[in-house]
């Protein structure tokens, strides 16, 4: 289970695939589809579709078009594994503690990560070296919306959500005021 993006799904990375084209000789710029064109391996020149054309579509074209349609063709779903699921998540959150007690910003302090598979939690934790009274108005709804967008829109934690994770932000503040988050997905 992978928890990055990938900016093309590997269905769309077919899409970008290419094989080098047969040429009929040096020069020639003609194109000849897979297995040969005439019984020479040349083109027959006389305007008619090659052997192996179907309906004026070489072979190739045809079988780009049904490779492509079974590429896109959705898989069956698979169901949540929480045990798969628990075990990447116990990476994510062993390598985000590596940086628990580093500084983010010139407020914002990385306070490491809890994880509780058995409680089905994930709480990431962070100091904000201000009051709350100092935040701009209307920052909790802007961050509970960011919260949300950020882990609904991935495919993998929005699963997880849909199985009965809670995938939660808690903020300390310097007067020890917490606000706390918890991802919710429409």
């Amino acid at each position: 289970m992978t928890f990055s993006t990938n900016p093309l799904p590997p269905a769309q990375n077919a899409l970008f695939l290419r094989s080098a084209p047969e040429h009929d000789g040096p020069g020639s710029g003609a194109l000849r589809p897979a297995g040969g064109g005439n019984a020479s391996g040349g083109s027959t020149g006389d305007g008619a579709a090659p052997a192996g054309a179907i309906g004026g579509l070489s072979m190739r074209a045809t079988t780009i078009s049904i490779v492509l349609t079974l590429t896109l063709a959705p898989l069956p779903a698979l169901p949540f594994d929480q045990d798969e699921f628990c075990a990447a998540v116990t990476d994510i959150a062993r390598r985000m503690n590596v940086r628990k007690g580093r500084w983010l910003d010139r407020s914002t302090r990385h306070d490491g990560v809890e994880l509780d598979c058995d409680a089905k939690t994930l709480e990431a934790k962070r100091l904000v070296n201000a009051d709350p009274d100092e935040m701009r108005e209307g920052w909790q709804a802007r961050k509970e919306r960011e919260w949300n967008a950020r882990y609904c829109a991935d495919e993998s934690w929005r699963e997880a959500i849909d199985n009965g994770w809670s995938i939660v932000s808690t903020l300390t503040f310097r007067t020890g005021e917490q606000v706390s988050f918890v991802a919710e997905c429409d």
